[in-house]
């Protein structure tokens, strides 16, 4: 009974055909990636032992963990900001569009320039003036003569 419930021909069975189905899938993808390997003080690092050590802090001083962390920042926004001065001039290099543009002479600030309408335009602000200095006066006379009563 005890060796049916643990079945352990079926578990082996079960890693034989796993194994077998990975190796084939290995065997159709021979892809193998080289990874660089760095040398730090004579230590040979490899990739995830680097990413390990550069996310690492400190936290036994924390005023230098936030001045680190604005430095960084810092550092970061200069390099986007060069990056992205970099990335417009080289858009702007490839330009090669300048207008050709006619070049006029200005008129001499002596000479009087013409405004059609500007007379009749002057004559209407006249007019208006002058009723408005009428109402004003007929209003003053019709008070005064109302404060005599």
């Amino acid at each position: 009974m005890e060796e049916l419930h643990q079945n352990a021909r079926g578990k082996e069975k079960m890693t034989k055909t796993l194994d077998a189905i990975e190796q084939a899938r290995l065997e159709e993808c021979p892809f193998q990636p080289r990874t660089l390997h760095h040398r730090v003080a004579g230590e040979t690092l490899n990739p995830d032992s680097l990413d390990a050590k550069r996310h690492h802090m400190n936290l036994a001083n924390p005023p230098t963990i936030v001045q680190r962390i604005k430095e960084y920042q810092e550092e970061r926004q200069k390099k986007v900001a060069e990056f992205k001065a970099n990335a417009e001039h080289n858009d702007l290099k490839e330009c090669t569009f300048t207008p050709r543009t006619l070049r006029r002479s200005r008129r001499n600030s002596d000479s009087t320039v013409l405004v059609r309408g500007y007379s009749r335009h002057m004559e209407l602000q006249e007019m208006a003036r002058k009723k408005k200095t009428d109402l004003e006066e007929r209003e003053q006379k019709a008070f005064l003569k109302n404060v005599g009563k």
